[in-house]
C-alpha cells in the first residue's frame, strides 16, 4: 500500500529530526527536514468510494507538514532561535500537524 509506504517514511524521518534535534545536530536536522519537506504529496484516489477516501483535511496539512519543515530547517542554523526557544517551538508545530493529520485519518468526520 503507497499509503503505508510513505508514512514509513514519515515515521523515519520525523523520528531523525526529533533525534538530531534535542542534541542540536544542524546536519542532522537540515537532512531530515528536507527528507519530510521532500516526500511526493499524497493525491486523492477519486476511483474510490467516498467512504474510502482520505479526508481532505489530511491534504491539506501535508502542505502544512512541508511548509513546517522548512521553517525548522532556516531556525536550526540561527543560534538566536536555538537560544530563545523559536526552534523549539517550531519543531512543536511541526508535531502539532503530524498529529492533527493523524487524528483526522484515524477519525475522519462523519
Amino acid at each position: 500500500l503507497r499509503l503505508r509506504a510513505s508514512m514509513g517514511v514519515h515515521r523515519e524521518a520525523m523520528a531523525g529530526l526529533f533525534n538530531s534535534l534535542l542534541v542540536l545536530d544542524r546536519e542532522g536536522v537540515n537532512r531530515y527536514a528536507a527528507a519530510l519537506e521532500a516526500q511526493p504529496r499524497m493525491v486523492q484516489d477519486p476511483k474510490l468510494p467516498k467512504d474510502e477516501r482520505i479526508p481532505d483535511r489530511v491534504f491539506e496539512l501535508q502542505d502544512e507538514l512541508h511548509q513546517r519543515a522548512h521553517e525548522l530547517a532556516k531556525l536550526v542554523n540561527s543560534d538566536e532561535a536555538i537560544k530563545t526557544g523559536e526552534l523549539a517551538s517550531s519543531f512543536a508545530s511541526l508535531a502539532k500537524v503530524c498529529v492533527t493529520c493523524h487524528t483526522h485519518y484515524l477519525y475522519p468526520e462523519q
